[in-house]
């Protein structure tokens, strides 16, 4: 059986991650409030992540036919 101590310690751990994991820096959170706030950092990420594997796959069929 865990002991308090230890579950604690576990709770206070897998609690802070989801925080941990965010790929946006304390400087992105304050250029957004210096910008009053008119976009969300993580939501903005998101966005440009979502757009990557499409931007890279034109990327790819341009250079092929550049290629051939």
């Amino acid at each position: 059986m865990i002991s308090k101590p230890l579950l604690a310690f576990l709770i206070l751990v897998f609690a802070s991650l989801p925080a941990a994991a965010s790929p946006c820096t304390e400087e992105d959170r304050e250029y957004a409030e210096f910008r009053d706030n008119y976009y969300e950092p993580e939501e903005a990420y998101a966005f440009g992540a979502a757009l990557q594997p499409c931007r890279l796959a034109r990327l790819h069929a341009r250079t092929r036919d550049d290629l051939v």
